[in-house]
């Protein structure tokens, strides 16, 4: 028998909640009316219907921006009508567009359950400034409970999960005080039919009588249950506003802390800026000093070179005279400055000395070209053991002397026409001569014989 009335009770009230629901449904088409600015949460109310959807609500979502004017289109009508909820998406923009004012103010009129969102603290803003102006201020009046939405999700459009937990939440707790009210009328009704029907139809029958009345008493029992589920209900729903509240106050803190990181990164940056261009500042007076230097590096060589040149040319004048005159011990004074090194830095002063030291050393003895050629240019290697000498007549002759043995002499005509440099390479095995007809020869001064090597013809361009 227990488990009789058991499983009648739970049939009676799986009756209960579907009839209630299909006449829920009957009342009202939506669930959820969402009343959103199209200019900027467009996606955000269509990823919020789809998390509601998945929540078994039946949702609104007008796809297309309500015409400016004072009033709405039949379709939005008669979705508002057939609404339970309306879901207030409070953006900055959607506080200041008609016909969401228009939307809100249907609600309010019909006295049914608002449940605003304040999407990046847009009704807290300013110290609540849009809560103080109509129609807004009727969340403040009614005491309207908001469920707040972070600016990091909003930015995403896409919810957060408190958003679509919150709103079944209260749904649900409204539609729960609806229930109750239906229940206990109809159990009243239901009573009251099962009193008239008993007394009208089965007057004799007490024991029918003993049922309806332990019926009516089971839904007493379960009216009276309902109501404390209602009431767990609404001190959940407090729960929910505390935590809400605590999550605002933390967001708000966390604000601050950013707001903080932010004007401390702007004064580092603005410190890295100074630094920049101080920086930029003394590299540019470096590169200046470093300029100045080098002009004063470049004057004083350029000073030096021309005290250099003026030792030189006193110290040759004085040195041929002395070989004019025969006076070795003069000549030698000034030729020990000059004597050869391993530097070649020098080479370009000491040329004219080597000449008159090497010609000293030969005992004075002179190197013959020929009686009817001028001496067009000389030159002698750097370790002193080869000479070598060109013709100016125009001939191309040239003239190789081993110092070491002044007898041996190498003589060749080297080019067609006169030759107008020559040079020996610092270790005494190359020759090069160039001549007038723009040709370039390297010759070979390791053997006794100077042979061409290569012949380089000169571009005159």
């Amino acid at each position: 028998m227990p488990n009789f009335i058991r499983n009648l009770r739970a049939s009676f009230n799986r009756f209960r909640e579907k009839a209630f629901n299909r006449l829920f449904r009957t009342r009202f088409r939506y669930d959820v009316f969402i009343s959103y600015s199209h200019s900027d949460a467009k996606q955000y109310a269509e990823n919020l219907k789809q998390q509601l959807n998945n929540l078994d609500f039946a949702c609104f979502l007008d796809k297309e921006e309500s015409p400016p004017g004072l009033s709405l289109g039949p379709t939005l009508e008669k979705a508002l009508k057939k609404s339970a909820v309306l879901v207030l998406l409070a953006t900055e923009r959607a506080l200041t567009r008609p016909y969401i004012e228009l939307e809100f103010g249907r609600f309010v009129a019909a006295k049914r359950k608002i449940i605003p969102i304040n999407i990046c603290g847009a009704l807290t803003k300013n110290n609540g400034e849009a809560l103080a102006r109509a129609p807004w201020n009727i969340i403040n009046e009614q005491r309207l409970i908001w469920i707040d939405e972070t600016p990091e999700a909003f930015a995403q459009q896409r919810p957060s999960p408190p958003i679509a937990d919150g709103i079944d939440k209260l749904f649900k707790y409204t539609r729960r005080n609806v229930r109750v009210r239906a229940e206990i009328i109809g159990t009243a009704v239901l009573v009251l039919l099962a009193a008239f029907g008993a007394g009208f139809v089965i007057k004799g029958q007490a024991a029918e009588v003993s049922k309806q009345a332990s019926l009516a008493e089971n839904a007493r029992q379960e009216t009276t249950k309902q109501q404390g589920i209602a009431v767990a209900a609404g001190a959940e729903a407090q729960r929910q506003l505390a935590l809400a509240q605590d999550a605002k106050d933390e967001a708000a803190r966390q604000g601050r802390i950013a707001e903080d990181a932010r004007t401390e990164a702007e004064r580092q940056q603005e410190i890295a800026r100074k630094a920049t261009a101080e920086a930029e500042k003394q590299q540019l007076l470096a590169h200046k000093a470093t300029l100045e230097a080098e002009r004063q590096q470049a004057i004083a060589n350029q000073q030096l070179e021309r005290s250099r040149r003026l030792v030189y040319d006193s110290d040759l004048n004085f040195a041929q005279r002395a070989q004019e005159r025969g006076d070795v011990t003069r000549l030698n004074e000034v030729l020990k400055n000059y004597l050869p090194s391993e530097s070649p830095k020098d080479q370009r002063d000491r040329r004219g000395f080597e000449w008159f030291y090497y010609w000293r050393l030969a005992n004075y003895k002179p190197f013959d070209l020929g009686t009817t050629d001028y001496v067009g240019d000389i030159e002698i290697s750097h370790d002193g053991k080869i000479l070598a000498a060109v013709s100016d007549s125009g001939t191309g002759q040239l003239k190789v002397w081993r110092l070491e043995t002044p007898d041996e002499v190498a003589e060749v005509r080297a080019h067609k026409s006169r030759i107008t440099d020559l040079a020996i390479s610092w270790d005494g095995t190359m020759l090069a001569t160039a001549s007038d007809d723009m040709t370039v020869k390297l010759w070979d001064i390791r053997t006794q014989e100077v042979k061409p090597i290569k012949t380089l013809r000169h571009n005159p361009t």
